[in-house]
């Protein structure tokens, strides 16, 4: 990560009294070398408080900061939070789908981006730790079943419905109303309960199905941004 630092001169602009903007003065032909020695003190700083980044995207396609010409991400992701996000929705789907309703309630698929890989979360844990937090996700598919429409949306034999006011006069109230999946149902439960995560309603398309192949699909991965802690 070693860069030439001589031509960077740093000055400190006040904005308020408690807090100060740092500027960077640098000639344009020097931009390169500034934003990798920026990229690389940043870095080095978190790793020396234990946050060590668990990838970097320099440029949208390389790894390496001596190369950098535009932009320096680094992610700081926590793989054993995604699998435990990833158990949870998974407990959370499975108990809103009754026994009764057959094939369904066993026939939830975990997929790693647009591939399946297996029925249960246990299947996947080696490949999440393994995982690109700049593209990489998994995902919850199902129920795999042809009338998997029907179980997403009317699992216990009763519906969910949400309510939203679209429009009011002196005498009426106009609401939308839309039936609650249980995709969006374990959206909602979840997504608050992890912030370094995003938890995303999300329907495939399956070969395994017949006419469209479309089924529910609950997508589960890094948010797009790294997050610094102080240093």
């Amino acid at each position: 990560m070693a860069v030439d630092a001589k031509k960077v001169n740093l000055r400190s602009i006040t904005v308020t009294k408690d807090l100060d903007k740092i500027f960077y003065d640098v000639a344009i032909e020097d931009l390169e070398k500034t934003l990798r020695y920026v990229a690389a003190e940043e870095i080095l700083n978190q790793v020396r408080i234990d946050n060590k980044p668990t990838s970097l995207l320099v440029d949208n396609s390389g790894r390496d900061i001596n190369i950098a010409k535009k932009r320096v991400r680094a992610f700081f992701a926590d793989t054993a939070q995604l699998y435990e996000a990833l158990t949870v929705c998974y407990a959370y789907i499975r108990s809103l789908v009754p026994r009764r309703s057959g094939r369904a309630a066993f026939s939830y698929e975990v997929w790693l981006n647009d591939r399946r890989v297996g029925r249960d979360p246990f299947e996947i844990r080696a490949l999440i730790e393994n995982m690109d937090p700049s593209k990489d996700f998994v995902r919850i598919v199902g129920p795999v079943v042809a009338y998997g429409r029907k179980v997403n949306y009317n699992p216990g034999g009763t519906r969910r419905f949400t309510k939203r006011t679209v429009a009011r006069t002196r005498t009426t109230v106009i609401k939308s109303v839309k039936i609650q999946g249980i995709m969006e149902r374990v959206e909602k439960m979840v997504g608050r309960r992890y912030p370094a995560l995003y938890v995303r309603e999300s329907w495939v398309t399956t070969s395994a199905l017949p006419k469209d192949g479309r089924t529910p699909g609950l997508v589960i991965g890094f948010a797009k941004r790294g997050r610094l802690k102080g240093v």
